[in-house]
């Protein structure tokens, strides 16, 4: 890892071997060539994705296994708590997500002094009319308890003020809620939370 590297990228992996090899093959070389640190966090996956993340590890990156399957925010948890850096951003492992948009969430929470970006997909189509639904309801049922800054609670694409997410993840649930609820945390507690445009490519496997 670099001696000055600022930046953890947690990334929550279950039973993704088939979206692994591409993954890896973009990130290892993204995060060697800026000096980020990299912590896979696999959750019990029963698909060979154990052996392709043993195959990664280095000086910069590193895998923590769980026992037994967690959940989604068990991992991220698990991952939050193991980072060592001014900041951690949460990526998900099916190839979704970009690494430009790591580095424009890091400039945007650097230029800022924010607590927490969330990359916002605001505009771009949900994959299912379920799964739009349920967040418009998590938007409107938020919404009435707090006013809200930010519009894509769930995103899984956040970065985050270490320390502060660390101090955060006890109150936050192991399953996929975990998105929304540390956003409102966030809020709660007063922090600056602020949203970034990012691209969300299709899912390939």
């Amino acid at each position: 890892m670099s001696a000055d590297s600022d930046l953890t990228i947690v990334v929550p992996v279950y039973n993704e071997a088939e979206a692994l090899p591409a993954f890896l093959e973009e990130m290892l070389p993204f995060v060697r060539r800026h000096g980020f640190r990299l912590i896979l966090v696999d959750d019990g996956s029963r698909d060979g994705s154990a052996d392709l993340l043993a195959a990664a590890v280095s000086d910069s990156v590193q895998v923590l296994g769980q026992k037994l399957n967690r959940g989604y925010g068990g991992d991220l948890k698990t991952g939050i708590a193991a980072a060592r850096t001014r900041y951690t951003i949460t990526v998900d492992a099916d190839g979704q997500h970009r690494p430009e948009d790591i580095l424009a969430l890091r400039t945007a929470i650097l230029r800022s002094d924010a607590d927490m970006v969330i990359g916002s997909r605001r505009g771009q189509r949900d994959a299912s009319l379920g799964r739009a639904l349920g967040k418009a309801c998590i938007r409107a049922l938020a919404h009435a308890l707090m006013p809200l800054p930010v519009h894509d609670l769930n995103s899984g694409m956040k970065i985050y003020d270490t320390r502060l997410a660390q101090e955060a993840i006890g109150l936050c649930p192991d399953t996929m809620a975990f998105s929304d609820t540390i956003a409102l945390v966030f809020i709660n507690n007063r922090c600056l939370v602020l949203e970034e445009p990012i691209v969300v490519r299709d899912r390939q496997h």
